[in-house]
């Protein structure tokens, strides 16, 4: 009985090394070469937002969204095509493949460190939520709030539900138009998407976070967010950047660090570093048009549309079904593979099952493999990049007979080689 247990136990492990193996592989090399794309996104982003887009806000923000398309630069053909015309460029991206399948230690380093990243956030968000959940919900000039006693700037917190944070000395001090203009900027960032941009960023950071520069100018998205709500606060309230900039700074005077990683602030110690180039942008302020604003924003959406389906149409599909078949036997030898078992015509496919032709596979077996010793088939191999697959279909032959058309005998597929393909094909 505990033979029994220990040869399943074995199996099963077994398994799941051979599943985690193939899908840490995978997804190694794919994020591996993001990351290289990312240090030339990051390059791009702070160029462009130094110089040419230095004096803009929306635009500004916007150049951001670049960001977008890094996660689809994973599947490139190039990385392979282009070794021959440019390996110098691809050597590097073609490497990421060949370091992440020879050195499981590294692989798993990688995920460990993911794993490390994103539970400090989790744990530096669960400390906040700690902190602001003995609040009071209240209605102020028409707005759920909730006011804490805590020495908080006003903040806005949480994805799906969330809140407006309101400390209870502004309630007490601030008159009644700041206070509105405090409450409308919080409601811009819930409105712009800037608590979802935030958290992504988290993410998307932590998963590539061999380019550390991802994890360094996190605050500059941060700032450049900060401001687009900002100008459209200002325009919203109808009120004077002076005393929209008195209030920011009276605030900063007033809460400094106490609000550190939660996502969105109406100033907080990362803001007060940048206080000048925040203050700069409100001192410059201007109406801005709407419909301009959109014509612009439509215009961005479509060029990152096409860039992303251009990459899409460079890249491989998530997945192939190779046409290739092997033949090997039971005791793992190989006997033929690939597109020499497709030119030998010897693997037929028909409407009523794969038929095998004995005669010509016998060319391709060794001159005295004996008629008793099973042949085994493995096709329809599922490839996510070349290089990196598994899976697929296994057939068999238990007599090769000299000539002849035979059918090839199909194993039923169990539940766990369905999960593993379907895990080869969604991930």
């Amino acid at each position: 009985m505990y033979d029994t247990l220990l040869v399943i136990f074995l199996n099963e492990a077994a398994f799941i090394q051979d599943l985690l193996d193939f899908v840490s592989a995978y997804l190694t090399t794919v994020f591996a070469r993001c990351a290289i794309i990312s240090v030339l996104a990051v390059f791009i982003v702070l160029l462009l937002r130094s110089t040419v887009l230095k004096r803009t806000v929306f635009l500004k923000g916007a150049i951001w969204s670049l960001f977008l398309l890094v996660p689809f630069f994973g599947r490139l053909k190039v990385y392979f095509e282009g070794m021959k015309q440019s390996w110098k460029i691809c050597l590097p991206f073609f490497m990421c493949q060949e370091i992440s399948i020879t050195y499981p230690w590294l692989r798993a380093l990688y995920f460990a460190v993911i794993f490390l990243l994103l539970f400090r956030r989790h744990v530096i968000s669960v400390r906040m939520k700690r902190l602001l959940r003995n609040t009071k919900e209240t209605k102020l000039y028409g707005e759920k709030i909730y006011i804490t006693d805590m020495a908080v700037s006003p903040c806005a917190v949480g994805l799906l539900r969330p809140r407006i944070i309101i400390p209870e000395l502004m309630i007490e001090k601030l008159p009644e138009e700041q206070l509105k203009t405090i409450i409308l900027h919080e409601k811009n960032h819930i409105r712009l998407g800037h608590l979802w941009i935030f958290k992504a960023w988290e993410i998307f950071a932590s998963v590539l976070w061999i380019n550390p520069l991802l994890l360094l100018i996190e605050k500059k998205l941060r700032s450049d967010m900060e401001q687009i709500c900002d100008r459209a606060t200002i325009q919203q309230s109808g009120g004077e950047p002076e005393e929209y900039g008195k209030l920011i700074l009276q605030s900063s005077i007033w809460f400094r660090n106490d609000t550190a990683h939660v996502s969105a602030t109406f100033t907080d110690d990362r803001v007060f570093r940048d206080m000048k180039s925040r203050f700069e942008r409100i001192r410059d302020y201007c109406p801005y048009d709407r419909r301009k604003l959109s014509a612009e924003a439509a215009f961005f959406s479509a060029v990152l549309l096409i860039s992303l389906l251009f990459i899409i149409n460079a890249s491989h599909p998530k997945y192939e079904v190779l046409p290739d078949v092997v033949v090997g036997d039971e005791y793992g030898r190989t006997y033929a593979d690939y597109n020499k078992v497709i030119d030998s015509g010897a693997f037929i496919r028909t409407g009523d099952g794969i038929m095998i032709d004995a005669g010509k596979l016998r060319e391709i077996l060794p001159v005295d493999f004996p008629r008793d010793r099973c042949v085994y088939f493995y096709y329809d191999i599922v490839m996510k990049i070349p290089g990196i697959g598994g899976g697929g279909e296994c057939g068999w032959l238990e007599d090769v007979p000299e000539a002849g058309i035979c059918p090839l005998t199909v194993s039923d597929r169990d539940l766990k080689s369905s999960f593993a393909l379907w895990v080869m094909k969604v991930i």
